[in-house]
């Protein structure tokens, strides 16, 4: 089992991003078709981060569920091609 992730891993995810993508559904049922929201430049994916804050501390749980959203951090560089890094999240 995976360790659960820390805002420091996700701020690091976000430290490499150059753009994002929500998408509706979870693992494995998210599609292209189903764009909630995109956020390209600094200022963009800065707000998608604070809107994104793990809370760290509380009580550890392991939810069974997929996910409602799926979150797609972009990189682009010119030393690798670009590959996304996508993590589900349960509705609030």
């Amino acid at each position: 089992m995976s360790s659960l992730p820390t805002q420091a891993s996700l701020d690091a995810l976000f430290a490499r991003a150059t753009s994002a993508r929500v998408l509706d559904g979870g693992r494995g049922r998210a599609t292209e078709r189903h764009v909630l929201a995109e956020a390209r430049g600094i200022e963009d994916l800065r707000a998608l981060r604070e809107h994104l804050r793990i809370q760290e501390g509380g009580p550890s749980f392991h939810c069974m569920c997929l996910g409602d959203l799926t979150v797609e951090l972009l990189a682009h560089d010119q030393t690798s091609p670009s590959r996304p890094s996508a993590f589900t999240m349960p509705a609030a």
